[in-house]
């Protein structure tokens, strides 16, 4: 057997913060939730380095060398020359929480219980579907993961290539992590992108890797190497939309609870703010829901495309033949579950992220309701109830992207621009109880690439 020696060694540390909540799942779910987030030894969040390896294998490109990533062909094959590690929490002063924890700061404690987001799927009648009502943990936006790269080999600029090629992945907009990834979660974005070159022909720096600790605590490694700034890379493969929208009036995406003064409150959520470099979590901050604009967008776009087409409710059987996994803009631009092709699933080719704002108490109201039985003229039993709504006048800034091939059916294309402009002109209300006037936006849409 053939043992090859590698000398050259390229490391980076990277520190990645959640744009958006972010849910690496561990498959199990328990009382409170439906699919609960993986966790480690103390608890705490963490996503596993099997989990990143996969994104950045399946989304680099420039990597020319084939062996790079390892392969198997019956009983031939090699192993990988790039190693990720886990990715572990980031404390409230910036360290990482590595290794087993006797006790967890006050920040960290936060982790321990983690919120809940709620999920329900619409149809075409407005209602939630059989089976679509789910819900799954999250970790909050804001938070922070660190973890390190290792990429062996003996040619140097071959590696640096490669590395250079990962740091440019995650700049993408199609670098994200978990599940949900096309629902507005898992964003992410470089906080410190360090880098060192080892050589072990040479005796100190073979020392100086022998003494580096695989504990991301540790980062004596790492105080002489090189800080990669950001890169504002183009994305030849996507074209983005700008949505900048200001509510006409009142809108809610609600959380499906209430509290102390309602039965129905906005979703809020709160997020870990890194002003002036220390962690802390702020107040609840109320949140638009990307899976929320993305279920109104796509039964529009279906609407858009039919129309096109020429497809009327005279012309088809059933409305199933004519949306979801049915319609081609639907499954072209948000994917399809396999339904009409058993095993051909694919996920979507549009992103849209999460939003959050900041709104001041006085920014909320009180909608109380009453349903009134129309032949005694008292309330009906049970329906008499209340809902907090929001009412401001802050601009939202949202950020659609596509993927070009998606786009390359100009019908398609134009569905999908038709869509876009209908929620920028109040045609498409997002949000909650619709069908009372709320969730009526007034903007405009520009497309950016």
């Amino acid at each position: 057997m053939n043992t090859t020696v590698y000398n050259i060694r390229h490391l980076a540390r990277v520190v990645l913060e959640c744009a958006t909540p972010i849910a690496v799942g561990s498959g199990l779910k328990d009382i409170l939730t439906d699919a609960k987030v993986i966790v480690d030894a103390n608890g705490l969040p963490y996503i596993p380095g099997t989990s990143i390896a996969g994104v950045f294998n399946r989304g680099v490109h420039g990597v020319e060398d084939p062996l790079m990533w390892g392969f198997q062909e019956g009983d031939k094959g090699c192993g990988s020359r790039i190693f990720f590690t886990d990715a572990k929490l980031v404390d409230a002063d910036g360290k990482a929480i590595d290794g087993l924890r006797n006790s967890l700061s006050d920040f960290a404690s936060n982790y321990l219980a983690l919120p809940v987001r709620q999920h329900v799927r619409i149809n075409e009648k407005g209602t939630a579907e059989k089976g679509g009502k789910f819900d799954n943990e999250i970790v909050p936006a804001g938070s922070r993961f660190v973890f390190e790269i290792e990429i062996i080999g003996n040619d140097a600029e071959d590696n640096q290539t490669t590395l250079n090629a990962l740091r440019i992945f995650t700049y993408s907009p199609s670098f994200r992590l978990g599940s949900n990834t096309r629902s507005g979660l898992g964003e992410l974005k470089v906080v410190c992108w360090k880098e060192r070159v080892i050589d072990l022909a040479d005796e100190s720096q073979r020392e100086d890797y022998i003494q580096k600790s695989s504990s991301l605590v540790d980062e004596r490694f790492w105080e002489n190497a090189i800080v990669r700034s950001q890169e504002n890379q183009a994305q030849p493969d996507w074209v983005s939309y700008e949505l900048t929208l200001t509510p006409d009036d009142l809108f809610s995406f609600g959380s499906g609870f209430g509290d102390e003064d309602v039965d129905d409150t906005p979703l809020y959520e709160r997020h870990v703010d890194w002003t002036n470099g220390t962690g802390k979590f702020t107040s609840k901050r109320v949140v638009i829901p990307a899976s929320s604009v993305k279920g109104a967008i796509a039964h529009r776009v279906a609407f858009h495309y039919n129309r096109l087409k020429g497809v009327f409710a005279d012309k088809i059987q059933c409305l199933g033949e004519a949306i979801d996994d049915y319609n081609v803009a639907v499954t072209t631009l948000f994917g399809k579950q396999g339904i009409v092709e058993k095993g051909k699933m694919s996920r979507g080719s549009i992103i849209i992220s999460d939003c959050l704002m900041d709104i001041k108490p006085d920014e909320h109201k009180i909608l109380n309701h009453v349903s009134i039985d129309p032949f005694t003229g008292g309330a009906i039993d049970g329906a008499l109830y209340n809902e907090k709504v929001v009412f401001t006048n802050e601009r939202i800034s949202l950020r659609v992207y596509v993927e070009k091939k998606a786009l390359a059916d100009a019908d398609v294309a134009n569905a999908l621009e038709q869509t876009l402009n209908d929620v920028c002109t109040g045609m498409l209300p997002l949000g909650g109880a619709v069908n009372r006037g709320h969730g009526v936006f007034s903007g405009t849409c520009r497309k950016l690439n």
